[in-house]
């Protein structure tokens, strides 16, 4: 674990950095622990993959510098986030926290641009909510049950690079969804995740990464996707991952829906709009 004094949004290659100055370690993937920010103010415990579908690929210097990353780039996701969420969700219940935390995804929105799966925890959304020690303890302690940090005879246990590998070679059995369209926090893919201990989850598109033309948004779909495949695949041009984009059908007109649902049909991609379609 480490402590970096800039933003984080700007810290790209920081794996490569890292990898640069200690040789002999070895690098899976990185979780930011970071304080979030809303207008609502609402207080949230929030977990998000990291990247920039939703800026064209020719976006200019200040809007880069704004988001970080790589402009109409996606990181590859970590595959813990799906039980990470679930895992929050029940200890959030736990510790009677719920009144006062709401517990969501966030949709891809974000750099920096690393080489390594990769995602967001987070504790917001105003500054006297960043100090919660409450807030803070329950994310400690799930976090150090989702990686594996404490075993029994007191030192680090291996279960963490299990924890990550169990998950790379059950998503050939489990769905691995790809999540598109509604707001930026995401409610149906909240409801998925808690509804459905079976999947796993990559890179989600909010409904305003739709607003340009078509051959932007496919850009955005193409690349979220490949990201994805890239996490639980392991190599970018194996096949073998059940992947399947989870739509909002809500969150769409009947046309730019109906363009989207041709688009996944002429690239051989499943598609589902409830629960029960994404086997």
């Amino acid at each position: 674990m480490a402590n970096h004094p800039k933003c984080f949004l700007r810290a790209d290659w920081l794996d490569q950095k890292w990898l640069a100055a200690y040789p002999t370690h070895k690098l899976e993937e990185l979780i930011f622990l970071s304080r979030h920010a809303a207008v609502s103010g609402q207080p949230s415990l929030t977990i998000h993959p990291i990247g920039n579908p939703g800026q064209p690929f020719a976006a200019d210097e200040e809007v880069r510098a704004a988001h970080g990353g790589v402009p109409g780039r996606c990181v590859s996701p970590s595959p813990r986030m799906a039980p990470l969420f679930r895992q929050l969700y029940k200890a959030v219940q736990k510790a009677g926290l719920a009144e006062a935390f709401e517990v969501t995804m966030e949709a891809t929105h974000h750099g920096p641009w690393l080489a390594h799966p990769s995602m967001f925890v987070e504790i917001g959304s105003k500054e006297e909510d960043w100090g919660r020690e409450d807030a803070a303890r329950v994310w400690a302690d799930v976090l150090d049950q989702n990686l594996g940090l404490s075993a029994a005879d007191g030192s680090s246990s291996s279960s963490s690079s299990s924890s990550s590998s169990s998950s790379n070679s059950s998503s050939s059995s489990k769905p691995v969804v790809v999540g598109v369209g509604g707001g930026h926090y995401t409610p149906k893919m909240n409801d998925l995740l808690r509804h459905r201990e079976d999947v796993l989850l990559g890179h989600v598109l909010p409904s305003y990464c739709f607003n340009g033309s078509a051959e932007y948004w496919q850009r955005g779909v193409e690349e979220a996707i490949r990201a994805t495949r890239a996490a639980y695949e392991g190599e970018e041009d194996r096949k073998d991952v059940k992947l399947c984009v989870y739509i909002d059908q809500k969150a769409f007109k009947s046309a730019p829906r109906q363009a989207l649902v041709e688009y996944l049909e002429a690239k051989g991609i499943s598609y589902g709009f409830k629960e029960s379609e994404l086997v």
